[in-house]
């Protein structure tokens, strides 16, 4: 039994959700480079490339239970507040809509944030998990770069299954407000 505790405790550990590094090549592979995190200004709130919301994607890494946003015409006004936390509010004709604050940190590939992650164990009959994290920064044309990750798995037993993937995303900067 002790054994299969700790094969189980392997198996948790090894699946654990993206690094900076990991998120940072993605960004490479679309051959862009995060020069800088001083990320202040108002950016388009659609990436051109994707039907992604900039907005709804920071969101996303607050909860797994949030509301998506929808407004037309609406842009996304993003601020470093300090090295731990970025703030982002949803702006319409200057107005403030929404807004929350993003926890994370900087580090030598970008502004990483925490992992948002929700764990079900039932050790050793059932486990779920699922894990997101984002890393942003600044290229050279002060586009906005979003490498998002997002890991899912679980297991029954012995018999386990999971999936996850990065998206690159840019944004434009509108505004350097």
């Amino acid at each position: 039994m002790k054994s299969l505790l700790q094969l189980l405790n392997i198996c948790v550990l090894c699946s654990s959700c993206y690094t900076a590094q990991s998120l940072h090549k993605a960004v490479q592979k679309q051959d862009r480079e995060i020069v800088s995190t001083d990320i202040k200004g108002i950016y388009e709130l659609t990436d051109s490339r994707y039907d992604a919301n900039l907005y709804n994607l920071l969101k996303s890494n607050t909860s797994f239970d949030y509301k998506k946003r929808m407004v037309d015409n609406a842009k996304a006004k993003i601020a470093l507040i300090d090295s731990t936390a970025i703030y982002i509010s949803l702006v319409k004709d200057g107005l403030e809509i929404e807004s929350f604050e993003l926890k994370g940190e900087i580090t030598a590939y970008g502004f990483l944030t925490h992992r948002l992650k929700k764990i079900y164990p039932f050790w050793p009959i059932f486990y779920i998990h699922w894990e997101n994290r984002i890393l942003l920064g600044l290229d050279n044309q002060n586009h906005l770069l979003l490498s998002y990750g997002s890991q899912s798995g679980g297991m029954i037993l012995f018999y386990g299954a999971g999936s996850g993937f990065k998206k690159v995303h840019v944004f434009s900067q509108l505004d350097n407000d």
